[in-house]
């Protein structure tokens, strides 16, 4: 999640920045977003990204694993533990470099684990699948076997970002003299979004705060370009830095950073309706795959801020 929105930059005359949650709002939508990233017949394993402290960079994370009761009830299943790939570790894992989810026999549900990842690994704002593994002892009926199986940590592309404060005379700025190497790429994707029961003119009213809550959670400083009209389009800037350089390469495949002065620029309009929400985002970076994972991700997110998981509205 971001950091709240300290530091907002002048806006310029006829715009004004988006009221993007405090840190405390983020982190408990953040703490709805549980997935699923390992299942097999007798356990699965749950994960979910909490917050970044850019000051320390460092990452948390959420696991907590459950048994799955199948065919083979009797089966017992223990110290359950993942463990990272080469160059990725968390603070909280032990002498054998397993984060432990479950010590003992796993009952039906075990206890949340934090996981504390640094951030020096990681360079692109892209969406990166660590190819970990998850660990058990599965006893059935004879002697305790040790399982081994590879787990697939899917890590959000704006999970990277940092919210970067500006003024819209500025990005325009950029985007004039820096057009031409370093946003050269773009991803457009347009949604539609269900409200139902909601006038045209309530969802005018809450779409910048919308908006401010998916710029927030997708580490970027928002900025609302016109003002709010019933009925008519709503327009948008949003703005993040990518990782910066480290003296060290990082150990992870296809993990290089962005030249020094790119940005990603996320251009957002937005249709009120009765009924329902029309969004379109446009990503602009120097690389296609962060354009495309950043517009999925955006999109992925407004769609739960007004359907699903994080619904706050209606």
């Amino acid at each position: 999640a971001a950091a709240g929105a300290g530091g907002a930059a002048p806006a310029g005359a006829g715009v004004s920045a988006l009221p993007i949650p405090a840190d405390k709002e983020l982190s408990d939508l953040q703490g709805r977003l549980w997935s699923v990233c390992f299942s097999d017949d007798f356990v699965r394993v749950y994960t979910c990204v909490r917050s970044k402290n850019q000051k320390k960079q460092q990452l948390r994370l959420e696991f907590r694993c459950e048994r799955i009761a199948g065919e083979d009830g009797d089966a017992v299943v223990a110290d359950v533990g993942l463990r990272f790939p080469a160059g990725v570790s968390a603070l909280e894992v032990d002498a054998s470099g397993l984060l432990p989810l479950a010590t003992g026999a796993l009952g039906e549900r075990a206890a949340k684990v934090r996981a504390t990842l640094g951030l020096a690994p990681f360079l692109v704002p892209a969406l990166c699948t660590l190819a970990a593994e998850v660990q058990y002892t599965l006893t059935r009926g004879g002697a305790p076997e040790r399982i081994a199986s590879p787990l697939d940590l899917t890590l959000p592309s704006t999970t990277f970002l940092t919210h970067l404060p500006t003024s819209e005379d500025e990005i325009a700025t950029y985007m004039a003299d820096h057009a031409a190497e370093l946003l050269t790429e773009q991803t457009a994707e347009a949604v539609t979004l269900q409200m139902p029961g909601r006038a045209a003119g309530d969802v005018a009213s809450e779409l910048p705060g919308l908006v401010g809550r998916c710029a927030g959670l997708c580490n970027l400083y928002g900025i609302q370009q016109q003002a709010p009209a019933q009925n008519k389009s709503q327009k948008f800037l949003m703005v993040a830095r990518p990782p910066a350089a480290s003296a060290q390469p990082s150990p992870l495949a296809g993990q290089v950073a962005l030249p020094e002065a790119a940005r990603v620029v996320c251009l957002c309009a937005g249709m009120p309706r009765d009924g329902s929400l029309d969004i379109k985002v446009t990503v602009k970076a120097c690389r296609k795959d962060v354009c495309d994972d950043v517009s999925a991700q955006l999109v992925s997110v407004f769609r739960d801020l007004v359907e699903g998981r994080l619904r706050t509205v209606g």
